[in-house]
Order: C-alpha cells, then sequence, then structure tokens
C-alpha cells in the first residue's frame, strides 16, 4: 500500500511496502568501463607587465566499474509469486526468510527503485537513498542558489583583491580575475554544499529512514496479529521453505 508524507521542508513523498517469504535469490554483475571527466587548471601568469590566465586542460583516466545487482522471488501472504529487485542491495537473506522491500520517491514521481530491505528473521536492516535513485528525490534545498551565489562570490573577490594589489588595475585586469575567480569557485563548489546543503540534507534523509522503519513496523504488526487470529498459512509457508535449505 502507497501512503504520502510531508518532509520538515514541505516536500510531500511517498512510500510504499511489500512483504513477502523468499523462494529463490540471484545475483547479477555488469562491468562498465568509465572515464573521470577531464581535470581543467587555471594558473596566474604575467608576460610584459601584464597578468594573465593560462588554462591547462589533462585528459581523464579509463577503469572498469563492477555493479553487483540482487534479484529474488517473494511468496506473498496471498499465496501469490512476485519477481522484485533488490538494486545494489546486500543484505543476508535466504529461503524463507520473511522481509519487506521499502520504495518511494517523490510525490511526482510515479516509480523509484528500493531504498530499503529489511529480513524478519535475522532483524537486519539496511537504508540507502543513493540505491533509490537521487534524481527521484531532488530534495529542495536551494542548492543551485547556495552554488551561484558562491561563484559569484569567489569571482567578486579575485577581482576585489587584484584591484587592491594593482597599481594600475585596468577594466581587462577585472574581468580577468572576476572570470578567474568564478572559475575556482565552480571548481570548489562541494565547498558551500558540505556546508549549508549536507546538514539539511542528512536530517530529511534521517525522516525518510524513520518513516521506513514505521512502514515496516506496520507491516510486522500486521503478520503478528494475522497468527493471532489464528491464521497458520504464513508459518507453515515460512517452515516449509526454511526446512529446503
Amino acid at each position: 500500500m502507497r501512503t504520502e508524507h510531508t518532509l520538515s521542508n514541505g516536500q510531500t513523498v511517498w512510500l510504499e511496502t511489500m512483504t513477502g517469504v523468499v523462494t529463490e535469490i540471484s545475483t547479477r554483475e555488469d562491468h562498465h568501463v568509465r572515464q573521470t571527466p577531464s581535470e581543467v587548471e587555471t594558473s596566474v601568469v604575467s608576460v610584459g607587465g601584464r597578468s594573465g590566465i593560462a588554462v591547462t586542460t589533462k585528459g581523464g583516466q579509463i577503469y572498469t566499474e563492477t555493479v553487483t545487482t540482487s534479484e529474488a522471488w517473494l511468496q506473498m501472504d496471498d499465496g501469490h509469486d512476485k519477481h522484485v529487485s533488490l538494486g545494489q542491495f546486500q543484505l543476508a537473506m535466504r529461503k524463507g526468510h520473511r522481509i519487506t522491500l521499502v520504495k518511494g520517491g517523490r510525490a511526482d514521481a510515479p516509480s523509484a527503485g528500493c531504498m530499503a530491505v529489511s529480513n524478519h528473521n535475522t532483524k537486519l536492516w539496511n537504508f540507502n537513498l543513493d540505491f533509490a535513485n537521487q534524481q527521484r528525490w531532488d530534495f529542495d534545498l536551494g542548492q543551485k542558489k547556495v552554488v551561484l551565489i558562491w561563484i559569484l562570490s569567489c569571482g567578486l573577490l579575485a577581482a576585489l583583491l587584484y584591484a587592491l594589489t594593482s597599481r594600475d588595475p585596468g577594466s581587462g585586469g577585472l574581468i580577468g580575475f572576476f572570470v578567474f575567480g568564478s572559475i575556482i569557485g565552480l571548481m570548489s563548489q562541494m565547498v558551500p554544499v558540505a556546508l549549508f546543503i549536507r546538514g539539511p540534507l542528512k536530517s530529511l534523509e534521517g525522516e525518510i529512514e524513520q518513516l521506513a522503519k514505521s512502514r515496516v513496523r506496520d507491516e510486522i504488526g500486521k503478520y503478528q496479529s494475522s497468527k493471532m487470529n489464528g491464521d497458520g498459512n504464513s508459518d507453515a509457508t515460512d517452515a516449509k521453505l526454511a526446512n529446503q535449505n
């Protein structure tokens, strides 16, 4: 069942759970050839009493990345089988274990990958929004505005330092150092993200993890209630599958 929740930043997200008993597990490895981005180095040079900016570009490195993904077949409480993708989650489980998968995303995102898995038998829990595809969340924390202000501030600071230290600051030099400072700001944009964005981002991720855990507790509660009401079908299925190992 899908439920909607409002986070502290006013953003609405949805969560969906799926619970069943593991009947089959498989893993797959995909190998991808990647290349790191080219590096751009800038430096200030002086020729004939005039200052300028030298830009040097270095090619990226090529490497191989191995991505391991997991898939499983679950037997649902109503008896039908369902194939699920666990993505890159590496949570220990075996046949007969009862697990709950949690998916979620923004209210305007129709689908998303698995972001949490809970093993009811081992009590293990794994949560990671990266595996759920960050684009499905895209938290509204003003990241673009913060980075833009940082880049412009670096450019203005570089131009100001040039104006204060140069004996004969010309418009060409001011523009050049503004561009130079802006490039430095662009290359160091992770600094304002770490200072002003990372904290609120972690807070929102913590809110979503608590919501996911609450949904898992609801699933466990429903299962235990069904057992107390005399429904022994789930117990029989769990025991039968566990004995096959």
